[in-house]
């Protein structure tokens, strides 16, 4: 009797959830990787980062070994209507914002909070890099230990 319920209670604490995390699964093909030389890649995101702050991020995240984003400059669209768009992308899900003191105004905070929310709706993971307060400028280290530490949490 032991055994039964024992199995019984295994499923349904075990199995069953995690059944139902595979069920909402997200899957995408594989794609083939491409060889590009590291230096050229990075280079190449550079140009399009829309300011010297994302570049600095990227040098951070080199810097910290942490593999570089597969996109800059990601337009997410819901229903062919643009919502956003990320300073950097990462496959599958992973869309990160570089904010910078421009995003200091309480409007600029309210949109951007509206448009990440609808993002985050519709199962995408939002990573923000905080750098409203300007500190970076004064102490370039702040740039490498926000970036570890929110992608410590998500990469």
């Amino acid at each position: 009797m032991d055994l039964i319920y024992g199995t019984t209670s295994f499923i349904s604490l075990q199995i069953i959830p995690l059944m139902k995390k595979i069920e909402k699964a997200v899957l995408f093909p594989v794609e083939e990787e491409k060889k590009e030389n590291p230096a050229e890649y990075l280079a190449r995101l550079k140009e399009k980062c829309d300011s010297k702050l994302e570049k600095d991020v990227l040098d951070a995240i080199v810097k910290l070994k942490r593999p570089l984003p597969d996109e800059a400059q990601k337009t997410y669209f819901i229903d062919g209507r643009p919502i956003t768009q990320a300073d950097f992308f990462y496959k599958p899900n992973k869309y990160i914002f570089v904010d910078g003191p421009p995003h200091a105004p309480e409007n600029n905070r309210e949109e951007d909070k509206k448009k990440r929310d609808e993002l985050d709706s519709k199962g995408q993971t939002v990573i923000e890099l905080d750098f409203i307060d300007g500190k970076y400028k004064y102490d370039p280290s702040l740039i490498e230990k926000e970036v570890k530490e929110k992608f410590d949490d998500y990469l």
